[in-house]
């Protein structure tokens, strides 16, 4: 019951930072959703809310140690183009085997030849990370929406 709390805090975090509608889930679709987030995979977890809306939430992790996260909220300029200029308060970090919620992708400053960023949501923080560190082949992640 804890796990189901502090899944569905994450989830309400993850969507109030990065600007999404939050909807309620009847229990059955949260449970199943719970499921699939339990199993460890990076596969995304979708949510059908209130007005036929849906959200997705994948888990992924980082191949490398202590990677930055970064959020200057207010500054819209970390909004509109993550970069390590436009982002500079370093929120918190996360390493390998340490699974994170992506809420949403955008293209921002390039970081190992990967144009694109990823807002993150831990237990501890939110924020952008350059989406080269996760640990998944394609610049792209599949089933995560652009911001």
């Amino acid at each position: 019951m804890r796990l189901r709390r502090l899944a569905t805090a994450t989830l309400a975090t993850a969507a109030l930072t990065a600007g999404l509608t939050a909807t309620a889930a009847g229990p059955a679709s949260a449970d199943r959703d719970l499921r699939k987030a339990e199993s460890g995979s990076s596969a995304a977890a979708r949510t059908a809310g209130q007005e036929g809306e849906q959200k997705i939430q994948a888990r992924y992790t980082v191949w490398a140690t202590n990677v930055n996260v970064r959020w200057n909220y207010p500054n819209l300029a970390c909004n509109d183009y993550p970069s390590t200029t436009n982002c500079q308060l370093i929120v918190g970090k996360v390493s390998a085997g340490q699974y994170f919620n992506v809420g949403c992708q955008k293209p921002g400053q390039p970081v190992g030849g990967n144009p694109n960023w990823v807002f993150i949501t831990t237990s501890s923080f939110s924020g952008f990370m350059a989406s080269y560190y996760i640990e998944y082949p394609d610049n792209v992640l599949p089933d995560v929406r652009w911001c």
